[in-house]
């Protein structure tokens, strides 16, 4: 079955889905007690990011529809995604 709910193979426990009033409204308010520090803020990571797309956008200016974009792991979705929002390619 589905991760979310139904029986867990590694544990033999049933999981069920969370009622949306336990679900936090931010990863932010999740996660607030269990850090300690924040080691890259969101200003330097997002210019990183902006950077580094510009990079691939003169890497690909001759050719624009060369570049194609594909998110490998989920946990990077957040990054592509706004990574390709700063593209100044269409």
């Amino acid at each position: 079955g589905h991760p979310a709910f139904g029986r867990d193979p590694t544990t033999d426990q049933t999981r069920q889905r969370k009622p949306m009033s336990t679900v936090p409204e931010s990863a932010t308010s999740y996660y607030e007690n269990s850090i300690e520090e924040v080691l890259i803020d969101e200003e330097t990571l997002s210019k990183r990011v902006k950077e580094l797309a510009e990079a691939t956008a003169a890497r690909h200016a001759d050719d624009p529809e060369d570049l194609i974009l594909i998110c490998v792991l989920k946990g990077a979705v957040m990054f592509l995604t706004d990574f390709s929002r700063a593209l100044p390619i269409p």
